[in-house]
């Protein structure tokens, strides 16, 4: 948005430029119609964001001590744990996975979230926070498409149940 603002600023120079030189010309009429002003402008493809997969820890126990399960960035599905947390080989277990298009060869930032709860049975809670990318930040050939990792945190004794909840990814050009 930023680059668009700076050509529509020069635009409005260089209108302004022809005009004056226009304008400072002797006429014999009292108005003039001015005709064939250089004009440009520069239209973007807007970015679009789409999921592709979601983003699963899969199973783990909770143990006496609190703990977190980190899934990487990546589509190996790469878990660590610390603390109390075992990781069990049930489950679904993937990183999300977003493809964005737009301008070719156009950088872009993703926005992370900072932490989101997501919510268990009987109103337990956990957090997931160092929510990580691995896009490159570049639309090769127009897309790119890219993995979004974290953190989940666990309390010790965590309830055992489904957990689930929502969070928030945004791409801008730059």
């Amino acid at each position: 948005m930023g680059r668009l603002s700076v050509i529509k600023g020069l635009l409005t120079i260089t209108l302004l430029g022809h005009c004056l030189v226009t304008l400072g010309q002797q006429t014999s009429s009292a108005s003039q119609t001015l005709t064939n002003l250089p004009a440009g402008a520069i239209i973007e493809i807007p970015l679009t964001l789409n999921k592709d997969m979601d983003l699963s820890f899969g199973a783990a126990l909770s143990g006496s001590s609190a703990g977190t399960l980190t899934l990487a960035a990546s589509g190996t599905a790469t878990r660590t744990v610390t603390g109390g947390v075992r990781l069990l080989s049930d489950g679904y277990v993937n990183a999300a996975r977003f493809t964005v298009s737009g301008d070719a060869d156009r950088s872009f930032s993703i926005s992370l979230p900072s932490s989101v709860t997501i919510a268990g049975p009987s109103g337990a809670s956990m957090s997931l926070t160092n929510f990580t990318e691995n896009s490159g930040n570049v639309l090769n050939g127009g897309t790119n498409s890219f993995y979004v990792g974290a953190t989940l945190n666990m309390n010790a004794r965590q309830r055992g149940g489904s957990y689930s909840g929502t969070f928030s990814v945004s791409v801008d050009y730059y």
